[in-house]
């Protein structure tokens, strides 16, 4: 199956607590694994945007740069320096090459050596928002102040055109993807997500989302979906706009990370520190799985296991069918989504560790 497509990623709240070694078993379950990492391996920062897989490396925005460790063996492979202060962007992924989103800046690196290949500058050091989105060999990036979306030569950096695009307020830390002809953006202070046509820049539809903030969008075949502040996610027709339901799982001010599909469900959470299934086509809640404290990352299902991070430090792995405790670990606060690929999963810890732990120790 086709692995969702991301609009891009928020500006994560973090909040350093002590970590509680709490292990919270929902009905019916016995008692959690505690499966030791395969390797942790330091990368010299905190980890407050998710990591990326490419190939055979995770490669992740920590501290102040990109950091590409080997799957196999966690080791480090290359770290490249920032220019001028780290964004909170999670790296993108264009071809063989990894792209960093800083402030005011785009830099391309080779993800197989680190390398640097091109670095292309917003128009008067205008500071950059959000991550950019790759699609068809071109790069779309959002420019925060004039309101523009400008299109570059994935290869080279170079700008194809710039589109200026209708919305009401400023991009702030929305992020595009590219699908379908149309580029789509959620712009929070307009409490509207955009569709604009990716040749002309003309508007092709917008749609109201409830709340001040949330998740970014997730598009998933011809469904967007939209976590928002007060615990209230939304499905959006990608092609026409229209509004296809909106279900309500949480009270007011509940902040809410991005919401993840597979297998036509939809996983979600907010601050009521709980995972929610629903089913994508319609809405319905199909289970809702209780853990020891909020949620900040996504929750991420691979091969019919929901893994979360929660602020008690445990990682979380659910059942995807009925949301029972399959088992747990406890590399400490996880504020980004896990990455499942090959039988690993991998989690970042605030504490400036990647840790890779075997699937099926948590079984």
């Amino acid at each position: 199956m086709k692995a969702p497509q991301r609009i891009g990623p928020r500006r994560r709240r973090l909040t350093v607590l002590g970590i509680i070694l709490v292990a919270v078993a929902t009905a019916g379950c016995g008692r959690p694994s505690n499966p030791p990492a395969r390797w942790a391996t330091a990368v010299g920062g905190q980890v407050i945007t998710d990591p990326v897989l490419t190939g055979d490396r995770l490669i992740v925005q920590a501290g102040d740069g990109l950091v590409a460790i080997g799957t196999s063996s966690g080791e480090v492979m290359w770290r490249q320096r920032s220019l001028g202060a780290a964004a909170p962007n999670h790296p993108v992924i264009a071809g063989d090459l990894a792209l960093e989103a800083g402030r005011g800046h785009l830099l391309a690196f080779a993800a197989k050596t680190g390398s640097p290949q091109w670095m292309w500058k917003y128009p008067e050091g205008v500071p950059g928002v959000g991550n950019p989105a790759v699609a068809a060999g071109l790069v779309y990036v959002a420019d925060d102040q004039t309101r523009r979306i400008h299109v570059l030569d994935s290869k080279t950096g170079t700008v194809r055109t710039t589109l200026q695009v209708a919305i009401t307020n400023r991009f702030q830390q929305s992020v595009l993807t590219v699908v379908g002809g149309r580029i789509l953006v959620q712009v929070w202070q307009d409490r509207r997500l955009y569709a604009f046509d990716s040749a002309t820049g003309s508007m092709s539809w917008s749609a109201a989302i409830p709340g001040d903030n949330g998740s970014d969008a997730v598009l998933a075949g011809e469904s967007v979906y939209v976590a928002s502040d007060g615990g209230t996610l939304s499905c959006v027709d990608a092609a026409t706009g229209s509004v296809r339901w909106t279900s309500h799982l949480g009270g007011p001010g509940l902040a809410a990370p991005n919401p993840s599909i597979a297998d036509r469900v939809v996983f979600a959470s907010f601050d009521d520190k709980q995972v929610h299934a629903l089913a994508a086509s319609t809405g319905a809640r199909l289970w809702s799985a209780t853990t020891g404290d909020r949620i900040e990352g996504s929750p991420v299902e691979a091969s019919g296991t929901v893994y979360a991070g929660a602020d008690d430090g445990g990682l979380y792995a659910l059942d995807a069918a009925t949301g029972a405790l399959k088992g747990m670990t406890h590399p400490g606060i996880v504020g980004t989504a896990p990455v499942v690929s090959a039988g690993i999963v991998y989690a970042a810890s605030i504490d400036g560790k990647v840790y890779a732990y075997d699937v099926g120790a948590f079984r």
